[in-house]
């Protein structure tokens, strides 16, 4: 009996659930008994149930993410636009990453299909998605394709996406054409943040070009940056010495 009261009190349903996901347990019974336990008003005006979500939430499916996006308006207005935005973005990178993993198309056509319905925002996560899952599915042509589009069309102003497009061009893509506006994007995500990273890629692109010239100017900017950030300047110290030679 007292078992059954247990699993019928939220409270205690909550911080089973907490417990697991801090020790890196499946989380799923307990979250789900959490969230069986509350009715559609206390999901929404809760501000220990909105943490659950946050925290629990992966099932594109389940009720409480339904929720969430059936209500949209009221949870934004509560808990904000961005965090309500990042919270489903989340939800539907994590489908698409396993739909990836297990090959199941359709759970990444579902993903993409609600990020287009569901957000307001001209199809951006929509896209992000179809990028992940052709990086994550090795699809080097679709990811170039999808990667290209993205970048021309949205104003992108995280300087690591930008950054990591450029390298997967780097290591992964031969048009030359392509190559030219990868290294746009990372000259792009360096006006925004000037770090070792991305000065690192930079050089690798104008070396794919051929563009020895660049690449060694890029080269010991990157240098300079290791020197004076306290990174490892071997790479570039070798990067530099294959270009001499």
């Amino acid at each position: 009996m007292a078992n059954d009261a247990g699993r019928n009190n939220p409270e205690i349903q909550y911080h089973n659930a907490k417990n697991h996901d801090k020790s890196k347990e499946d989380n799923r019974e307990p979250a789900r008994r959490n969230i069986a336990t509350q009715d559609d008003k206390a999901l929404l005006t809760q501000a220990q149930n909105w943490e659950a979500n946050q925290t629990l939430t992966s099932d594109i499916n389940s009720r409480e993410f339904q929720l969430v996006l059936d209500k949209q308006k009221k949870f934004r207005k509560a808990y904000g636009d961005m965090v309500v935005s990042d919270f489903i973005y989340a939800v539907l990178k994590t489908n698409t990453l396993q739909a990836a993993l297990t090959q199941k198309t359709a759970q990444y056509q579902l993903a993409v299909t609600t990020a287009q319905d569901k957000l307001n925002d001209d199809g951006l996560a929509a896209n992000r998605l179809k990028m992940i899952f052709a990086e994550a599915t090795r699809d080097w042509g679709a990811y170039a394709q999808k990667a290209r589009y993205h970048f021309s069309n949205y104003l992108i102003t995280n300087p690591e996406e930008l950054s990591q497009a450029g390298q997967n061009f780097y290591l992964h893509v031969e048009d030359e054409d392509a190559l030219k506006e990868a290294i746009k994007w990372v000259q792009q995500s360096i006006a925004i943040e000037n770090k070792y990273y991305n000065n690192k890629v930079l050089a690798y692109l104008y070396l794919k070009l051929d563009d020895k010239v660049n690449a060694r100017r890029a080269a010991f900017k990157t240098l300079k940056i290791a020197e004076l950030k306290d990174h490892d300047p071997t790479e570039m110290e070798n990067f530099l010495a294959s270009l001499n030679e």
